[in-house]
């Protein structure tokens, strides 16, 4: 699922009888990036969101970890003190997703062991990009602009000052899959912790970057990345896991809508893939 063929962007709710106006670029008074697969992974429209954030908790774009926040379940997740308990998260869904993603190839395979489509993964998180090393950091970028930079130019543009800014915010979370063997980095996830929409004040991950490199397309990375999002997401009292996806990319928005079992939101600017004004739809699977 790394490569779904869709494009999504992790912009968040934008909502209908507010001043969207229905007009794409903008939803929601600049309040949403983008997030999207293209076929080898899946990249953000990030300037959108930060914008809106830098408004909302009077940020500069590199900072905040939620000193603006009226909800304290985001003051408590966002906090430093929360980073140890985040990663202990992190570890134990990344090794009960891995073996349950290990055993799916192994049924792939008739019982036979090994896959083409199996890698054996580690699974590291980052409170921030500053925690990662710089050649992690570089290959983020690098592996957005290779899967991305085309689509961005179909629909929102690409600017990589922005994206570089973006992927360094300091509100930004990542995991990034490493291959066992090799260490390279092979896929990663960027989300944050943050308002559904600056008017209303509900607690959610919002996914603006999923990533993997075309060598790993198709070995339920993408699903795994997303589904430790969501389980940290949840064990820490936030209501949904967000995103948006671009109506042109049909294979994302299949992959969370018929496999990921997320749903058009009620906040999003259309309802379908077919007519209205927009690019995209936004996504959500809420928590019960």
């Amino acid at each position: 699922v790394c490569r779904t063929d869709g494009i999504v962007d992790a912009t968040g709710a934008v909502g209908r009888t507010h001043a969207i106006g229905r007009s794409d670029a903008v939803g929601r008074s600049v309040g949403r990036d983008g997030m999207g697969w293209d076929g080898m992974g899946m990249g953000v429209d990030g300037w959108i969101r930060r914008r809106a954030r830098e408004r909302d908790v009077g940020g500069d774009g590199d900072g905040g970890m939620g000193g603006g926040f009226a909800s304290p379940v985001l003051d408590r997740a966002n906090a430093r003190e929360s980073t140890a308990t985040i990663e202990k998260m992190v570890a134990i869904a990344a090794s009960a997703l891995e073996a349950r993603r290990r055993a799916s190839d192994g049924e792939d395979a008739g019982g036979g062991g090994r896959t083409t489509r199996e890698c054996e993964c580690e699974y590291e998180y980052r409170a921030s990009a500053r925690e990662m090393e710089d050649e992690d950091r570089e290959w983020c970028f690098d592996v957005t602009k290779g899967n991305m930079m085309e689509v961005y130019e179909r629909t929102w543009g690409w600017d990589a000052t922005e994206k570089r800014r973006e992927l360094n915010n300091g509100a930004a979370r990542f995991v990034l899959a490493r291959d066992a063997k090799t260490r390279a980095p092979v896929a990663f996830v960027h989300f944050r912790f943050e308002k559904e929409d600056e008017d209303v004040d509900a607690p959610v991950g919002y996914v603006y970057e999923l990533q993997c490199e075309p060598t790993h397309q198709r070995r339920a990375l993408g699903e795994t990345l997303v589904k430790i999002v969501e389980t940290v997401s949840k064990r820490l009292g936030m209501d949904a896991v967000v995103l948006t996806v671009l109506k042109e990319n049909v294979g994302a928005y299949k992959f969370y809508t018929e496999k990921m079992g997320y749903g058009v939101d009620a906040l999003s600017p259309d309802d379908g893939l077919e007519g209205g004004s927009s690019h995209y739809l936004i996504l959500s699977k809420r928590f019960e």
